[in-house]
């Protein structure tokens, strides 16, 4: 863990170290996304899960990217958000007895790590374009629409499951 021991006086800054979390909470939501797949049982949602996992890699090596391009440290900093998820992982697992509930469970908590994580890139990415980082701007763009793209698919899903659920 570490202690943030100065504090963050301008937006770039803050910039580099919000892309700092946010390569922590990535590394962390691939151990999350491997969980996920391991537990539910809909192949559709399998499938979105094992692209999205793949495209998390690709964040993974895109924040890595920018982060050697910046004069700061790189190293991630730990993302407390996503330790948050991994325990509504773990309870949603352990609180349910159906595979159909199971699934609607954990696409609940999978929605709102989504949520997070497109709220993340979208802020991240202002942040890059007032400081005129056109190059960051773009590649934040990408991770943005995959995140999008996913947060779509879930609430697909999630509208069969709801009905599925509750026979």
């Amino acid at each position: 863990m570490r202690f943030v021991l100065e504090k963050i006086t301008e937006l770039n800054g803050l910039y580099v170290h919000e892309l700092r979390v946010r390569l922590s909470a990535e590394k962390q939501m691939l151990d999350l996304i491997a969980r996920l797949i391991e537990s539910v049982s809909d192949e559709n949602l399998k499938s979105a899960l094992k692209v999205h996992r793949t495209e998390t890699e690709n964040h993974i090596t895109r924040l890595d990217s920018l982060l050697s391009r910046s004069t700061a440290d790189g190293n991630p900093i730990k993302s407390k958000a996503a330790s948050f998820f991994k325990d509504e992982v773990e309870s949603a697992i352990m609180d349910t007895a159906s595979n159909s509930v199971r699934d609607a469970a954990l696409i609940g908590v999978a929605r709102r790590m989504q949520q997070y994580e497109v709220t993340s890139y979208d802020e991240i990415g202002s942040w890059a374009k007032t400081l005129k980082l056109d190059a960051d701007l773009e590649i934040l763009n990408q991770i943005l629409r995959d995140e999008e793209s996913l947060a779509q698919k879930l609430m697909d899903v999630s509208r069969h499951f709801s009905v599925e659920a509750t026979s």
